[in-house]
């Protein structure tokens, strides 16, 4: 059972004032690719699919791992409903592109593709670019989803979470953009270069939300 001694917290904080660059998490990794430049007005947003990270890593864009039959219902336990809806609210608020909801984009998928794990990517990309008037389709993979077991000052195991979305510009039908967030909440004995962030979330143990909600930030904050 990792619990939090007080005592080590108010001394750690003290050290964090002093330190800089402590403030972010830094745990999102962005890879742009061609024409990651380009400014994006216009989103549409694919609902998350539970994916192996080997899968949509190693193999690449491939048609066995097309989100060609989404889950379009909304649910609030369902992981990749859960982090669907998290990543739509966040890309409203932050006004920075007009955006198509998930429902939306993931109903004019199905009709694209015709639920075919064969279609070619490129050209259901192209298509629905024009089907929704969007400048990008932003598909996303979760990988791992494990909820806190504990509370706030006491877990058994930390929340752990790993997503990862692909940005499509609708120009070419080509990933422009991604963003890798893989991410457990470490004790300040595992990990002392996380002070900050530990501090920065009250010296608790976060749920799993608040883990998604800020890999969630990073990746946005990078978006073109």
């Amino acid at each position: 059972m990792k619990r939090i001694s007080f005592h080590l917290l108010a001394l750690l904080f003290v050290l964090s004032l002093s330190l800089t660059g402590c403030s972010s998490t830094g745990n999102a990794v962005i890879t742009k690719l061609n024409d990651a430049d380009v400014k994006i007005k216009s989103i549409a947003i694919c609902p998350f699919q539970e994916a192996r990270m080997e899968d949509v890593q190693v193999k690449g864009a491939t048609p066995s791992i097309y989100p060609a039959l989404f889950k379009l219902e909304t649910n609030d336990i369902d992981p990749a409903c859960v982090i669907t809806k998290m990543f739509e609210d966040k890309l409203l608020i932050s006004r920075k592109w007009n955006v198509v909801s998930p429902i939306k984009t993931g109903n004019a998928f199905r009709k694209t593709t015709n639920g075919s794990i064969d279609a070619n990517m490129q050209n259901v990309v192209k298509k629905l670019g024009q089907q929704l008037g969007v400048d990008a389709v932003l598909i996303g993979y979760l990988y791992r989803w494990q909820e806190r077991q504990g509370v706030w000052y006491s877990v058994k195991h930390p929340a752990s979470v790993a997503f990862e979305v692909h940005l499509y510009s609708v120009a070419n039908g080509t990933v422009i953009w991604k963003g890798l967030f893989n991410q457990t909440q470490k004790s300040l004995t595992e990990n002392i270069l996380n002070i900050g962030y530990f501090v920065k979330k009250g010296g608790q143990w976060i749920a799993i939300e608040e883990l998604v909600d800020d890999g969630i930030d990073e990746m946005i904050e990078e978006m073109p």
